[in-house]
């Protein structure tokens, strides 16, 4: 260990700036590669967090390979005869503005808008629902909060038009989606206002009792095509999974070019050490020095750069 330090610790010492330097490289390598492992854990759990957002009350969904009535009406039978399908309920989910005021075009509000029929009540209970009223009922359902925010002289845009919030229906229940900024219609009606022809945007699924949510999810995937995807409560849109795949490769790719940056400077500083004391190495060996303390003493001098700028970089 004398000799170890004589011949590398020593030479840190006496040459502190090119020691630092070659610390400070690898610490940024190394603060890069942390920061991609921090990065990877975060997008993970937020996409987590947002699965199960999306989720719904019920513990699978069912979406097609468009955002935008991706699920046929084939589809929506298919899903509802499948073995272990206790109940599958339609739903229409979209974007649209309400203008607070009618005159200033500029000042929209962006709102969720839903789009249900009376299978709802499978996943929010039975409230007495009647098809028929619900078919025929002009005015949509809004949220409260909606209501004092614009007011009921504002109106809602849609793919068919404007439609005047004065007649509708506040409800208390819908004041935790979108912080109540949402809008309810009859499904054949979202169907219409949105643009969605015969289709709707997601199905959710619930197992018959006594039903493993794994089994029914291996059978939907087994009975539907291709193009659709079903999705537990935990599973991302599939567009999110896209983008992580394809960005967290790129990072863990410059966080490597890094490092390997940091270990050539630390190669390179000790290459120039090694032979700017070559006659001391030669004493060493004309003194009975082996070329295992010698190997050692470059192993330990490099390690221990590797180590500070190491510490370094995860700090």
């Amino acid at each position: 260990m004398k000799v170890v330090r004589l011949l590398a610790l020593r030479r840190m010492r006496l040459q502190p700036l090119r020691a630092i330097l070659a610390a400070v490289v690898v610490g940024a390598g190394a603060s890069l590669v942390v920061s991609i492992l921090i990065i990877t854990a975060s997008i993970s759990s937020s996409v987590d967090d947002a699965g199960r957002a999306l989720a719904g009350p019920a513990p699978l969904r069912v979406v097609g390979s468009v955002s935008k009535g991706g699920v046929t009406p084939e589809d929506f039978k298919t899903i509802e005869t499948t073995d272990g399908v206790g109940a599958a309920v339609p739903v229409v989910q979209g974007i649209a503005l309400v203008d607070p005021d009618p005159s200033d075009r500029d000042d929209d509000v962006p709102i969720t808008a839903l789009g249900f029929d009376c299978r709802i009540q499978a996943l929010v209970g039975d409230f007495g629902c009647d098809s028929a009223a619900l078919s025929a009922l002009d005015q949509p359902f809004v949220g409260t909060a909606l209501l004092d925010e614009v007011g009921r002289g504002a109106e809602i845009r849609t793919n068919l038009g404007r439609i005047p919030l004065e007649g509708a229906v506040a409800l208390e229940q819908v004041q935790d989606l979108s912080g109540g900024r949402v809008v309810a219609f009859p499904l054949t009606r979202a169907q219409r206002e949105l643009g969605r022809g015969g289709n709707v945007d997601v199905a959710y699924v619930l197992p018959a009792p006594g039903e493993r949510v794994a089994d029914v999810q291996h059978a939907l995937e087994e009975a539907l095509d291709d193009d659709l995807a079903v999705l537990d409560a935990l599973d991302p849109p599939p567009l999110i999974g896209v983008v992580v795949s394809n960005f967290i490769p790129i990072f863990t790719m410059v966080a490597l070019l890094t490092l390997g940056i940091g270990g050539v400077l630390i190669r390179n500083s000790i290459t120039l050490s090694l032979e700017e004391r070559r006659r001391q190495t030669a004493i060493v060996g004309a003194l009975g020095g082996t070329q295992g303390q010698l190997v050692w003493g470059t192993i330990i001098e490099s390690a221990t750069l590797g180590l500070i700028g190491g510490a370094l970089g995860v700090l």
